[in-house]
């Protein structure tokens, strides 16, 4: 899964690298951080049965930018 310009996820490892390929480092730490398991096991789940096309948050099949708009919503209906 790992392309240029994007961070990714090795699901073999349970590693989140979030400093996308052939991006240089600024001071901005972005070390790649454990998947905690049970998060990791419905990863792989999601992986083999196909919900996911390419990103792990997508929206009908496209990735989703921001998840602002989701997150006030949310927020919103909690109150």
């Amino acid at each position: 899964m790992a392309e240029p310009d994007r961070s990714y996820v090795d699901l073999e490892r349970g590693i989140f690298f979030r400093k996308p390929i052939g991006k240089r480092a600024t001071k901005k730490r972005q070390t790649p951080a454990p998947i905690p398991p049970r998060l990791l096991a419905h990863m792989r789940r999601w992986k083999a049965r196909r919900l996911i096309v390419s990103h792990f948050v997508e929206f009908n099949g496209k990735p989703v930018a921001s998840v602002k708009k989701g997150f006030r919503s949310a927020v919103r209906l909690a109150g």
